[in-house]
């Protein structure tokens, strides 16, 4: 299973790097307009978790580019933005959405927004979009980040969403 994370699950993340954290090479990944995005936000957060590597220098977050004549790049201009000068949904979610549809079929597309998460479970299905929430239990399940930084995360995202009283019942 292969997290791709849009730009607000990666955002919230990076709000917690640690430069102690221990992680295997893709433990997480991103297309590369999502890195962009998150790089451009000159956040020095999400820099350093795009940074992040393993001891051997491997990437810990992998950045997935879609090649130009691929099937991926198909759906991505001619069926996700059709009329791209007037598309109102943010390029990293749509570019995220094809390479998870048509590149790779064992990804979990990671979104808080509403929009990309409807286009995506119309696209990918169910059982192939995430919330932030879930990728945190994965995270914490597989002890890539604390109990402390679990809760602190959910506290941060269900504050920012602000749909939500706090942390999921589910989760409590």
């Amino acid at each position: 299973m292969k997290w791709v994370l849009d730009c607000g699950p990666l955002g919230h993340l990076a709000r917690f790097h640690d430069d102690g954290w221990e992680w295997l090479a893709a433990a997480l990944h991103v297309t590369r307009e999502v890195a962009r995005e998150g790089l451009a936000s000159n956040s020095s957060y999400n820099q350093k978790l795009l940074a992040m590597e393993t001891d051997a220098g491997e990437p810990c977050i992998a950045v997935h580019d879609i090649p130009v004549l691929s099937d991926a790049a198909t759906m991505f201009a001619t069926h996700l933005r059709p009329n791209a000068a007037s598309a109102t949904r943010n390029v990293g979610e749509d570019e995220t959405i094809a390479f998870c549809a048509a590149m790779d079929t064992e990804t979990i597309f990671v979104t808080a927004d509403r929009t990309a998460a409807f286009v995506a479970l119309s696209e990918l299905g169910r059982g192939r979009v995430a919330t932030p929430f879930d990728l945190w239990v994965h995270l914490r399940d597989t002890e890539l980040i604390s109990p402390a930084v679990f809760d602190s995360l959910c506290e941060r995202t269900a504050k920012q969403l602000n749909v939500l009283p706090g942390k999921p019942w589910r989760l409590s």
